[in-house]
């Protein structure tokens, strides 16, 4: 109620609210997350402090049925941690500063701020029983002043304060944002010396939901008569839950089936009559979205107590003469460990690159005026850059097909605040 009362309001800017880590998490690499506080003023204000505070979290909750639940119930079990809290100081950022405040006149101040994220951190995760979370705080705390307001002093605000989300994504290395990364293949080679030799290579070792799969299969007969009856893909995905301080953990698995692009069913019903001759097909499935039912999850690789694991299953059944001609048939498999990718890190159509935002550098104005004021709170200047939306019709590759790289951030700007 008290923070409805506040005429002031606070926001958070963020250049990127997508943040990528690259690689394992065990890699000695960091990210950095770049935004701006910005408050908006509607009278003039002491400035006790700024902040902005970085908070991760995991939340895990699972109910489990059994002999061990009072009288054959369900027990829940449930664990919150928060494994990052970090406060960054915008103002005051020495001691010196502690005992001064600062004065704004009504206006927009923007004050940027970088962050920078150890590539140990776990990734986002969100479903029913598992949610990895972060979020930026920015906090204003100000100063009472007398007799500026009508509200009684115990009715005005002294703290302001605004969220914003951040999706930490990782990427399982940098070859995942090339078309080569993706296109990288598995391929099976088995074989079967009273049957056949069978090839079976899955054109990518990365997906991601709504994206498309191609798999080609060639099977070579070593008897007659084979018929090839169907060929289909399936997607397991794996869940493990644990929470060693209580000594317990939870699997879940779910399975997709993909169905193929051009509508057609799974049965392929083709028949190989002489030996030698061989029978070859390149079929496109298409990866479930997100969404879907079940839902499908993006792989992880960085929490300890939240997994999420995939492998993806193609079958081939074919139909043979067995003794005394009895119809037999017989499974050829491939079975893989691949990574579904988040969402945002690719596109739906045709696994192109996430289309990433592009910045246009601003103008440097060496004579700031109030409602422009950029605070300086460390050793060095920072990037001001100005967000356009992605063009969807601009192309973001190179003329190999490879994606271009985003802008550096080579530009810097230096304000410093109006303290008194």
């Amino acid at each position: 109620m008290i923070r409805l009362l506040s005429k002031n309001t606070v926001h958070i800017d963020l250049v990127e609210p997508v943040v990528y880590l690259r690689g394992s998490h065990q890699d000695d690499t960091h990210t950095t997350v770049k935004g701006a506080v910005i408050l908006d003023l509607q009278d003039s204000t002491l400035i006790k402090n700024i902040t902005v505070r970085l908070l991760g979290q995991s939340n895990t909750a699972w109910e489990e049925g059994g002999p061990t639940g009072v009288g054959g119930q369900q027990r829940r079990f449930q664990s919150s941690k928060t494994f990052i809290d970090s406060i960054i100081p915008i103002y005051p950022t020495v001691q010196s500063e502690a005992e001064r405040l600062m004065v704004l006149s009504p206006g927009q101040y923007r004050y940027p701020f970088e962050l920078c994220l150890p590539n140990s951190l776990p990734e986002s995760v969100n479903f029913e029983e598992a949610k990895v979370n972060y979020k930026l705080i920015a906090t204003l705390e100000k100063e009472k002043r007398q007799g500026n307001s009508l509200l009684p002093g115990f009715l005005q605000a002294k703290v302001d304060t605004a969220e914003q989300e951040i999706n930490l994504v990782r990427l399982a290395s940098d070859a995942v944002f090339t078309s080569d990364g993706l296109r990288e293949s598995i391929t099976a080679h088995h074989q079967l010396p009273d049957l056949c030799d069978y090839h079976i290579t899955v054109e990518k070792s990365a997906v991601s939901p709504g994206g498309i799969l191609p798999v080609s299969v060639r099977v070579i007969p070593h008897l007659k008569g084979m018929r090839i009856e169907y060929v289909h893909v399936r997607l397991q995905e794996r869940r493990d839950l644990k929470i060693p301080e209580k000594q317990v953990q939870h699997t879940l698995e779910k399975q997709h089936y993909l169905r193929r692009q051009d509508q057609a069913k799974m049965k392929v019903n083709a028949d190989i009559d002489d030996v030698g001759s061989s029978w070859e097909d390149r079929i496109v499935f298409v990866v479930p979205e997100a969404d879907s039912c079940p839902n499908l999850h993006h792989s992880t690789m960085a929490h300890p107590e939240i997994s999420v694991q995939h492998w993806l299953q193609v079958t081939v059944l074919v139909a043979y003469p067995g003794e005394s001609n009895k119809p037999t048939q017989r499974a050829l498999v491939l079975d893989t460990k691949i990574t579904v990718l988040n969402e945002c890190v690719a596109g739906h159509a045709d696994e192109d690159c996430v289309a990433l935002p592009q910045y246009r550098e601003t103008s440097r104005d060496d004579h700031p005026r109030k409602n422009h004021n950029l605070h300086h709170y460390s050793h060095g200047g920072y990037c001001a850059y100005e967000l356009v939306e992605p063009n969807p019709q601009q192309s973001v590759r190179d003329v190999f097909g490879l994606p271009l790289p985003p802008p550096a951030y080579d530009e810097q700007i230096d304000v410093r605040g109006v303290p008194i």
